[in-house]
């Protein structure tokens, strides 16, 4: 089914900073192929065309001048600026599109871009899908921010369809009172053909970088924000360092907390065994999952967990945590090894017993890349989504 689609994404490459943009960039490919035409709507990156045509995915970026886009998200109220600016100038885009085009849908991706859908679904009548990736209430507790819980509410309530990333954040979306009959689970995926295991050259260049040689690696990747609970495993490290000496932990990815992550590896003595890596380009991302004995992902919160996919990919075994939707694709002492939150003797426990035991490590992360290949893979994900999209149109007037 050929359809004209309006994307609406807050992030984008280069513009990514979890597993919004990466879901929205894949899926939206992985559409294209099945015939859709999709117009995605972003955000302007100074490093990037305010146009660009990739086959049948065509990308907005918008405002198409800096304005406040060049200020530092670090400033929550330059942030909402920002955001502000975007859903104005995206809700200007789609009606210029639909003068040029007929627009079939419009598919909002959370809060983000929800001021932007709502008003278009309201000027011009369009169908709209709603995806949730997660919720105020998942993200921040009580200390969230009513007008974007409203918000969500909201556009859930005038979305046609909402989709949501696993099944734990469903449940979330029924708490604020939406009927479950207008609710598809639809899982992430990961490109197995992207991310599989990397060759000894590959390996050794990026164990070089990072000055990996001669140790064990446990792996982190992602934001560095509270939510990763990254401190336990900092905590759950002397305590690995007992039994295997010669462990390297390997934190990648960037974010506000990371000067307080490298003061807590100083007063726990650990400094020395801990590498910040940074922003890692994601042509480097197979390599340096394939660098790791073990990958961990200590989530206090999670709604899905697109990290643990791509590591279980590159056959890395994972350990995670029994949070949000990480247990409805991790299944412990199969693919994976989950420990309670906010544990770091459970997490110190798990990572040694998987870099001890070669034979059980091996099975997990021949498990996990089986697990993926079979059930998580972005084609899948872009079928569920037109069905959704069939589903929404067939209903309209």
């Amino acid at each position: 089914m050929s359809l004209n689609i309006c994307m609406l994404l807050w992030e984008w490459p280069p513009q990514l900073q979890g597993g919004l943009g990466v879901h929205g960039y894949e899926n939206s490919r992985a559409l294209a192929k099945l015939g859709c035409h999709v117009n995605v709507i972003t955000r302007f990156a100074v490093s990037s065309p305010v146009f660009q045509k990739e086959g049948r995915v065509r990308i907005y970026r918008v405002p198409e001048k800096r304005v406040v886009m060049t200020i530092p998200f670090n400033d929550f109220r330059a942030f909402l600026s920002a955001n502000l600016a975007f859903n104005i100038a995206a809700t200007a885009k789609i009606i210029e599109l639909e003068k040029e085009k007929r627009l079939d849908l419009c598919h909002v991706h959370d809060w983000l871009s929800a001021i932007s859908g709502l008003s278009v679904k309201e000027a011009l009548g369009k169908p709209m899908v709603f995806t949730v990736h997660s919720t105020e209430s998942v993200r921040s507790g009580e200390r969230g921010i009513e007008s974007i819980r409203e918000l969500e509410r909201l556009c859930a309530e005038k979305a046609d369809m909402i989709i949501t990333v696993s099944n734990y954040i469903r449940q979330e979306v029924m708490k604020i009172g939406v009927s479950e009959e207008k609710i598809r689970v639809i899982y992430n995926g990961v490109d197995s053909r992207r991310f599989k295991p990397a060759s000894e050259r590959e390996k050794r260049k990026v164990k070089n970088k990072y000055k990996l040689d001669d140790c064990r690696v446990v792996l982190f990747l992602g934001r560095l924000d509270p939510s990763k609970g990254l401190d336990y495993l900092l905590r759950a490290l002397p305590m690995v360092l007992e039994e295997e000496p010669e462990t390297k932990v390997v934190i990648a990815g960037q974010g506000w907390l990371e000067p307080m992550l490298v003061t807590l590896a100083k007063l726990l003595g650990v400094e020395e065994h801990v590498v910040f890596a940074g922003y890692v380009p994601s042509n480097e991302l197979p390599a340096l999952y394939s660098t790791a004995e073990v990958f961990v992902s200590p989530s206090l919160c999670e709604p899905f967990g697109i990290t643990l996919l791509e590591a279980m990919a590159c056959r890395v075994a994972v350990v995670s945590t029994y949070t949000g939707g990480i247990p409805e694709f991790v299944k412990p002492m199969e693919n994976g090894v989950l420990v309670d939150a906010h544990s770091p003797d459970q997490l110190a426990y798990a990572i040694t017993l998987l870099l001890q035991d070669e034979a059980l490590r091996h099975r997990l992360a021949e498990n996990g890349r089986k697990t993926v290949e079979k059930d998580f893979t972005w084609e899948k994900t872009a079928m569920k989504t037109l069905k959704v999209y069939e589903e929404v149109l067939e209903s309209s007037p």
